[in-house]
């Protein structure tokens, strides 16, 4: 599983961006809850620009984007 952070440029598609603090610490629980369930997580860098060539079976244009939002106690 690849954990890729990134900002949504399609207008009010994916709402309002959260703060980085926010973003990082929800990747972070992502990344721990999957691999307490026995995925294998590579999660890219915050904030940088990457260039990414994916290969993988299936149809070109299948792509998943999640909206995951953290309530903080």
């Amino acid at each position: 599983m690849v954990l890729h952070p990134f900002a949504h440029l399609f207008g009010d598609l994916f709402g309002e961006l959260s703060k980085p603090e926010v973003a990082i610490r929800t990747l972070k629980l992502c990344e721990e809850g999957l691999l307490q369930h026995g995925f294998k997580v590579i999660r890219t860098p915050f904030g940088w620009f990457n260039a990414l060539e994916l290969k993988a079976k299936g149809h070109p244009s299948s792509r998943v984007a999640r909206i995951i939002s953290l309530a903080l106690a």
